[in-house]
């Protein structure tokens, strides 16, 4: 019993070792998919989000792939898309300083009002009061206006709701 155990062991530890060793990239693709890597080839020592070796910020920034080359530590959005979702990309004003609840950057109320995920987004982009309205309720607990957004120059009622009507703007 003990000879299998140890068997097993170097069994395992072997396994280990060949899988730590990634390929070297011979065409310029690498990672998860091909399993290439591109440290110690001519094509750029980063793996980009897409898969292909080569040296600028769109392979070693945002989404880069560590395990399959060198990254610099950025985790920009190369595509406008954010969060844990999306490789954890953080928001760029390139695509819009907000990360909103469905993963995509932007500058509207829909993107950094209510479900702005401020961990991906810039600093201090997400609104905390004053939100645009996204479904026609107003104040509460919400803290939706109906200030900016779809809903702009409406009145919020009594009710709650946004809108136009003397019964809206009246009170």
């Amino acid at each position: 019993m003990k000879y299998i155990a140890s068997i097993a062991a170097l069994c395992l530890s072997m396994a280990a070792t060949v899988f730590s060793q990634a390929t070297p990239s011979t065409d310029g693709t690498c990672g998860g998919a091909t399993g290439y890597t591109c440290t110690g080839t001519t094509y750029g020592t980063c793996c980009s989000p897409y898969g292909y070796c080569g040296s600028t910020t769109a392979h070693c920034g945002g989404g880069c792939q560590p395990t399959f080359g060198t990254c610099t530590g950025t985790n920009e959005t190369p595509d406008g898309s954010c969060g844990p979702a999306f490789n954890n990309y953080i928001c760029t004003p390139n695509f819009g300083n907000c990360c909103s609840a469905s993963g995509w950057c932007g500058n509207s109320g829909a993107y950094c009002g209510a479900g702005c995920q401020g961990s991906y987004s810039s600093a201090g982009a997400c609104l905390t009061s004053g939100i645009p309205s996204v479904d026609g309720t107003c104040g509460g607990t919400n803290g939706y206006t109906c200030t900016g957004g779809e809903f702009d120059g409406q009145c919020c009622s009594q009710y709650k709701y946004c809108g136009s009507t003397t019964g809206h703007c009246s009170a």
